[in-house]
């Protein structure tokens, strides 16, 4: 969802609570958010602590996996998504 209200323009992202729906879903949203000149909000996954509201450089940076050969991309998503919460439920298997 792409939304504008007064002079605050945001675009939401709610995948499918899969390990690549999210990892897609968080793609689209740094994507969007540095495209955009703004911020990436996490609220739900914690991806950085110090609060929700971050550069989206910052989150890419501070979040990305080194190459690993061999693994495919789903298995490339859940390695991503469990580096910040290895017993998150929200996310299913």
């Amino acid at each position: 969802m792409v939304g504008e209200w007064g002079y605050e323009r945001s675009a939401v992202f709610s995948p499918y609570r899969t390990w690549v729906g999210v990892t897609v879903a968080v793609g689209l949203a740094l994507a969007t958010a540095r495209l955009a000149g703004g911020r990436y909000v996490d609220e739900q996954i914690g991806m950085l602590t110090g609060g929700p509201d971050h550069e989206p450089d910052q989150v890419i940076h501070r979040t990305r996996l080194r190459r690993e050969p061999g693994d495919g991309f789903p298995a490339r998503c859940e390695a991503y998504l469990r580096q910040f919460s290895p017993e998150d439920r929200s996310v299913q298997q």
